[in-house]
This record gives structure tokens, C-alpha cells and sequence, in this order.
């Protein structure tokens, strides 16, 4: 990290930088929501350098259905296809990753320019709404896009997300009442100081951190875990590495997701 430098570059330096052995990434917007139905505002973005949009997320916008909401328009409204065009015109990348099936099919019937899906998976593999079907990922090589592998482990693997909800129902009774409400309170009297980022919460030397202490203990007592399978609580380092609170990290940061 001592050596890592940043500077400006252009699309056309990436494969040069990739070469090189370093990384190059372009600035997206992950979500059409960002634009507030104005196809105006995508060149506002351009000219900051955004060169990429996903189109919708998990839910619809007023133009595009996403993948994980009830159908709204069918995939793109006369909006959307407006957006997609101007995109087009702009150079900047129509992404469908998040979007539904329908929205899919409508963008490759609008776009005159190839498409990525950012961070999308096989529903061969898996068949989960965010994944694409085998139709899906022919039609992007046909179109001349590319599709990036997303980690998530639910996306990766069926089994997860019942497996976490299996987990969630074992541990419940396992925790007292009021151990969890006093790191609720810890935890937000933190975001508030934070202003409001989760990753971002620390305790100070003089908070008790003895209800994290706990939770931990439980956790690595108490349960048989397989990696990856625990995302009950939201954790928060200390800033102040003292043992009791640094402990209560370790238990936390073990089963998280690993990816």
C-alpha cells in the first residue's frame, strides 16, 4: 500500500494498466434511481466521469422493472428506452445487472451498443432472480458485452439463504434480551456520532463493551458454524484495540461471509 499511487486514465488505458499489473476502475451509478428520471442528468454524470449505470436495482424505477419486485411496466417503459438511447449516444455502458428478465430483453432490442451485467452469476447454477439464464449469457456474447462473476455466496450457492434463516432461528432464544438491547444502543449511539455509517462506528475507551463481549463468547462457545453462514449481527471494530473489545471483533469477523 506504500506504493500505491492514483491518477486519472482513460477507457481506452485500461487494458495497458490490466497489462501492467495494476488495477484500473471506472466510476457507475448502481441504480437508474440516481437520475431522477431525467435522461438530462446522464450527461452531468458523464462529464464527472461516470461511465456505466445499472439500470435498476433489487426494485423498480419509474422506467425499468428490477429483478426483485413485482412487474411494473413489463421491462422498459418509453422512458427507459429513452435512457438506454441517450446512454448509448453518451457512451456510457448500459449495465443489467439487477434488472428483471423482461427489462433484460427490452434493453437488447433498444441498445445499439454492447451491454455488460457488472455483477450477475449463472441461474444454471444457481436460480436466483440476480442470475442470468444460459439464453441470457448467449445473448450478451452475442451482442459483444461481457458479464462480471458476483461473490455473493447467496447467488453462488441455493442452500445459503435457507441456511442462514435456519441459523437465525437456532440462535434467537440463545441470547439475553438485554445483552442485544444494550449493544443496539451502543451500536447506534455510534452510528450517531458517525454519522450513520455502520463501518464506521467505534467505541471509545470508556464504553462498556461488555455486551459484545458476550455475544462473542456465545457465538464461538456455543454453535458448531460453517463459514459463511452467519450474518445475525452487524459487528463494529474498536477503535481502541483493547483484549475484551478486540475479542468480541475476532468472534464476529470469523463467520462472516467469506468471499
Amino acid at each position: 500500500m506504500d506504493n500505491m499511487t492514483i491518477r486519472e486514465a482513460r477507457i481506452g488505458d485500461a487494458q495497458e494498466i490490466a497489462d501492467s499489473g495494476k488495477i484500473a476502475v471506472f466510476l457507475a451509478l448502481e441504480g437508474g434511481h440516481a437520475i431522477e428520471d431525467d435522461p438530462g442528468a446522464l450527461a452531468m454524470f458523464y462529464e464527472r466521469g461516470v461511465r456505466y449505470m445499472t439500470l435498476t436495482w433489487w426494485n423498480n424505477t419509474n422506467w425499468a422493472d428490477g429483478s426483485g419486485d413485482e412487474p411494473r411496466w413489463g421491462g422498459l417503459n418509453d422512458l427507459g428506452k429513452k435512457i438506454v438511447k441517450e446512454m448509448n449516444r453518451l457512451g456510457m455502458i448500459v449495465d443489467v445487472s439487477h434488472v428483471s428478465e423482461d427489462t433484460f430483453w427490452d434493453v437488447l432490442k433498444v441498445t445499439g451498443q454492447p451491454v455488460i451485467a457488472s455483477h450477475s452469476n449463472a441461474a444454471a447454477i444457481n436460480n436466483h432472480h440476480r442470475n442470468l439464464t444460459d439464453k441470457q449469457l448467449r445473448a450478451i456474447a452475442k451482442n459483444g458485452g461481457v458479464v462480471g462473476v458476483n461473490f455473493v455466496s447467496g447467488f453462488l450457492d441455493a442452500e445459503f439463504f435457507a441456511r442462514r434463516e435456519e441459523l437465525k432461528v437456532m440462535l434467537k432464544p440463545r441470547f439475553d434480551p438485554g445483552v442485544l438491547e444494550a449493544v443496539k444502543q451502543q451500536v447506534l449511539t455510534g452510528l450517531k456520532r458517525q454519522g450513520g455509517d455502520a463501518r464506521q462506528v467505534f467505541l471509545e475507551p470508556d464504553e462498556d463493551t461488555t455486551g459484545m463481549v458476550k455475544i462473542g463468547e456465545e457465538i464461538t462457545r456455543k454453535v458448531d458454524y460453517t463459514p459463511g453462514t452467519l450474518e445475525i449481527v452487524e459487528y463494529v471494530r474498536p477503535k481502541y484495540a483493547r483484549p475484551e473489545a478486540e475479542q468480541s471483533y475476532t468472534a464476529f469477523h470469523r463467520f462472516r461471509d467469506p468471499v
